[in-house]
């Protein structure tokens, strides 16, 4: 999806919502986001993580802006603070994968979604709307399947993060590639040898890492999409030993290095 204002008028945010009502003003946002000063900027992203995204629940409006977010990060033209980009990726990476922490499986949310009704014409009416408990779960559902949908487009505009020439940004980038290739697997989103092509990927990033906190990172994604990332299980850092060990199941080599780092705590960071 390319970004333009025209895109962004086009989406029919009054039928969208988000945890505090209908999303009519997440546009503002997204144009803050795009050239806004940095005061609102810094409220977009505020609005992004705790209105779009409240406490980890996503809304209608949620996969449609992350969409947008997702073509703004795309845009070599935008000029954003490290630590503003890194916001704006984890962001993309937690709707990404939310599925993973669905009480459906992908095909019970499509069809709690279809039998769902539409928001009320007039808003003064989504007081009573909302009050029936089986269509708020149809509208948690709908917003599960179309952010689940979006998944694929999101991991495509994460990915290239993972080159940053910031380390804050490429942690992110890690964090957000695993968990959205895990709820992809999760979902079938994606023929396997994508997700194969992504560990290859992440597995030279954790060799080349410049950091043990990046590198642990990585570690942590390759374990969200079901690698056993050996080679690092006897490295010098605890910290890196023990996120490759968790990322290996029933290896006693690997057990050995999770119970001597837990009598070891103090020596445990990054």
């Amino acid at each position: 999806m390319t970004y333009s204002i025209q895109d962004l008028d086009d989406t029919p945010w009054l039928q969208l919502c988000h945890a505090y009502g209908r999303a009519t003003d997440t546009p503002r946002h997204i144009r803050a986001l795009a050239d806004g000063k940095q005061a609102a900027r810094t409220a977009a992203i505020a609005h992004l993580s705790g209105t779009i995204m409240h406490q980890g629940t996503p809304w209608t409006a949620t996969a449609p802006t992350a969409l947008f977010v997702a073509a703004l990060l795309r845009d070599p033209n935008l000029q954003l603070r490290p630590r503003d980009r890194a916001a704006l990726v984890s962001f993309v990476g937690n709707v990404g994968s939310v599925i993973l922490y669905s009480p459906w499986s992908i095909e019970e949310c499509e069809q709690r979604a279809a039998k769902t009704a539409e928001l009320p014409e007039d808003p003064a009416d989504d007081e009573i709307f909302w009050e029936d408990v089986e269509t708020g779960d149809g509208m948690y559902a709908r917003a599960l399947v179309a952010c689940a949908r979006s998944a694929s487009t999101l991991l495509d505009a994460v990915r290239p993060e993972l080159d940053s020439e910031e380390k804050q940004v490429r942690v992110q980038a890690a964090c957000a590639v695993g968990r959205i290739a895990s709820g992809l697997i999760l979902t079938k989103g994606v023929p396997r040898g994508v997700i194969d092509d992504i560990e290859t990927l992440l597995l030279d990033k954790a060799r080349s890492a410049s950091s043990t906190v990046e590198r642990c990172a990585i570690l942590l994604a390759l374990r969200e999409v079901g690698a056993e990332p050996r080679e690092f299980v006897d490295d010098e850092s605890m910290a890196v030993s023990v996120c490759a060990a968790l990322a290996i199941e029933s290896d006693e080599s690997a057990t050995g290095k999770l119970i001597a780092a837990l009598e070891d705590a103090e020596h445990l960071h990054c």
